[in-house]
């Protein structure tokens, strides 16, 4: 099987959106967009990348979030559209981020638009998503919550925890691949854009063991290794945006080559970052063993 990872691309456009008296925090972000940000993330960049990552035929796509700047319906609608385009709902799970789930009127239209790609119940969503492709299992979280200003974190709760539990048991022998948008490890970005149970999902995965955890928000491609109890490695991969530009660095996706092993599952990472003249190339190369 082979999966593609993608995060954080920013996609949607603010030209035409002025925020009003009740923007609330809308009006800081749509600052920082129109002042910085629209620069920094690229459409052109990201289909690019896209373009290139799509021609490796990829069995599935994961997405962990931030398609939308401030969570409008106009721009859910706008990454609908950008959706369809990229890959069918049967091959793709999205999850999320706090840009998506921007304000209290965020997760309706999101729900709503983008339910398919989710893969919830628009009218009543619960998280963890799972999406099998053979022996491999995508398990889609949903951290977004809606913040105060100047806060960017998120929160699983209780029982997305339980139930993220069972799904692990459920397909335990299978490859198991968590979606999240935000770091699921603490101490790995400043507090007022952390995971608030992020010690709590640390214990679940060091217990259960998955093969790899995917997630973004950080706009940075990172990595770290997480020991579980029967002496096997959950792989912590975060991805640079998709669409990133400039002073954000090159835009980036990760590509995984997964097979059958003797052990378990082989795994074969690359990292493939866009340059500056919009050509693909492969900057990392990894391979390793997993139980899954």
């Amino acid at each position: 099987m082979r999966l593609i990872h993608i995060t954080d691309p920013h996609l949607t456009s603010l030209a035409h959106w002025r925020p009003g008296l009740r923007a609330g925090k809308r009006w800081l972000s749509w600052l920082s967009w129109q002042t910085g940000r629209r620069r920094r993330h690229r459409r052109e960049r990201l289909d690019s990348l896209t373009t290139a990552l799509a021609a490796k035929q990829p069995d599935a796509w994961a997405i962990t979030g931030d398609l939308c700047q401030i969570g409008l319906d106009a721009e859910a609608a706008e990454a609908r559209d950008w959706l369809n385009r990229l890959a069918s709902p049967e091959r793709t799970l999205l999850v999320p981020g706090n840009h998506d789930v921007f304000a209290r009127d965020s997760d309706g239209p999101i729900r709503r638009r983008w339910a398919d790609y989710l893969h919830v119940d628009p009218d009543s969503p619960q998280w963890p998503v799972t999406r099998r492709f053979e022996d491999l299992v995508l398990i889609g979280l949903n951290s977004a919550i809606v913040t105060p200003p100047l806060r960017a974190g998120g929160r699983l709760g209780a029982d997305m925890r339980r139930r993220l539990v069972e799904c692990l048991r459920a397909h335990r022998g299978r490859c198991r691949v968590v979606l999240i948008h935000h770091p699921p490890l603490p101490n790995t970005c400043k507090p007022r854009k952390a995971l608030s149970d992020d010690a709590e999902l640390t214990e679940i995965l060091r217990q259960h063991g998955p093969a790899l955890v995917l997630h973004g928000h950080l706009h940075r491609n990172r990595e770290w290794a997480l020991a579980d109890g029967a002496a096997g490695m959950t792989r912590v991969f975060c991805t640079a945006s998709a669409s990133a530009s400039g002073k954000q660095g090159a835009a980036a996706g990760r590509m995984f080559d997964i097979r059958a092993g003797k052990n378990g599952f082989e795994i074969e990472m690359r990292l493939m970052l866009l340059d500056a003249g919009g050509r693909v190339h492969e900057a990392e190369h990894q391979q390793w063993e997993t139980t899954g």
